[in-house]
């Protein structure tokens, strides 16, 4: 036998140990599969304590001059997190259209309070034998009061966790997040399931958004402001709305854009590839023509003119009537008088978003300050310092014009 033959045997022979497959395997009907998660703000309270301990047991900390002893003012946070597990022999049993008669409730809703993610996730594992498994979570649901308070230690434990996805979609409830998760949906079997494909349903209207983990995080540590889903839930506790929009400000939720402001807001960016515009008749102020665009390009200038900033979006829309309530002749002169009128009210609802976004909480959710970075950067570079100041006061000319390329059948 040569060298290269023996060598190759060691190989194979030291391969039996080294590539032993999946030596650390969990099987499947060892895992409580989690689809939802739902986080609450349980408790916030104040509290005095001492300083942290003397500096030889944290290095990194300066020794200060003076007294040592004073205390300082300490915010306790306790979270409520809530998931919903599947419970696959119901799901295997029962049929698609969530019908769970005879089968058994298809998911497990179970919750736990704590001062962090981790810890509320190990209190919720002391109940559920099996370990909580997070790689087929589907959504993320944050109560209005714990997104408020702060959304940085809710997402860290989500993004330093190696099995979570980062296409789960995350919404910010108005309300509690838990009752969101606790819905009873009559077309699917988890809660988790609908609300992830109603969130994936937004571009189809663009009244609402389909954001995921990925997205917000990357805005988020980009410059500390997000516009996300806002989820409501409705009173008879079996359905969820996906309207309007949560806008987070320093990692805090500062308020809400409504319906249209969201549409507005979604045209403005240029992500906006579907919805719905409605504008009344001159003529019959109680007739209304509907208006669905599906294509939208967005373009967005910066203009200096006499040493004052300013920019410029131009939204070009193309669509169809797919109603008209005021039997009105479509000639030409009607077309035309429908397509400017229809310019002035999709202006109207992107300054809504914007006179929201800018002067009400100052949020540059149109990365206007990126976009002047890439077009000039010297002047980036004098004013960037100046940019959150600056940006609630620079004007924003919007330009629309909306095209009608069909009408639909008439006769």
């Amino acid at each position: 036998m040569t060298s290269k033959g023996r060598w190759t045997l060691v190989f194979l022979f030291l391969s039996m140990f080294i590539f032993c497959g999946c030596w650390d395997r969990t099987e499947i009907d060892e895992r409580a599969f989690v689809v939802g998660v739902a986080v609450d703000l349980a408790e916030a309270t104040e509290t005095n304590g001492s300083k942290p301990p003397s500096p030889q047991h944290f290095p990194f900390i300066e020794k200060e001059a003076g007294d040592t002893s004073l205390t300082y003012t300490h915010k306790q946070i306790s979270y409520l997190m809530t998931v919903e597990l599947a419970v696959l022999h119901a799901l295997s049993a029962g049929p698609s259209d969530g019908n769970k008669e005879g089968t058994g409730d298809p998911s497990w809703v179970i919750g736990a309070t704590a001062p962090t993610i981790q810890a509320a996730s190990t209190a919720i594992n002391l109940r559920v034998y099996r370990p909580l498994f997070f790689g087929h979570q589907q959504v993320l649901i944050i109560g209005e009061e714990a997104a408020r308070e702060n959304l940085r230690p809710i997402l860290d434990f989500f993004t330093r966790h190696t099995r979570t996805k980062r296409k789960m979609r995350i919404a910010i409830a108005q309300g509690k997040a838990s009752d969101i998760l606790s819905i009873k949906p009559r077309l699917e079997a988890l809660a988790s399931v609908y609300l992830f494909r109603l969130f994936q349903s937004a571009p189809q209207h663009s009244l609402g958004l389909d954001a995921d983990l990925n997205q917000a995080i990357v805005s988020l540590h980009s410059s500390g402001h997000a516009v996300i889903s806002r989820v409501r839930r409705s009173l008879d506790g079996q359905e969820a709305y996906n309207g309007g929009a949560a806008v987070i400000k320093d990692w805090s939720l500062v308020g809400w854009l409504e319906d249209i402001e969201t549409q507005g807001y979604l045209l403005a960016k240029g992500v906006s590839s579907s919805g719905r515009v409605s504008i009344p008749v001159a003529t019959r102020p109680s007739a209304l023509i509907e208006y669905v665009y599906h294509h939208c390009r967005t373009k967005t200038n910066a203009r200096i003119e006499d040493g004052k900033l300013s920019f410029e979006i131009e939204l070009c829309l193309e669509g169809f009537i797919t109603e008209e309530t005021a039997a009105a002749d479509l000639t030409t002169e009607f077309i035309g008088w429908v397509e400017e009128a229809l310019s002035e009210e999709i202006t109207r609802r992107v300054h809504m978003a914007l006179h929201k976004l800018q002067k009400t909480y100052g949020v540059d959710a149109l990365e206007l300050g990126r976009h002047l970075e890439i077009s000039d950067p010297k002047l980036w570079e004098r004013i960037k310092g100046d940019w959150p100041q600056l940006y609630p006061t620079v004007p924003i000319r919007i330009d629309t014009t909306a095209r009608i390329r069909r009408t639909g059948s008439t006769k």
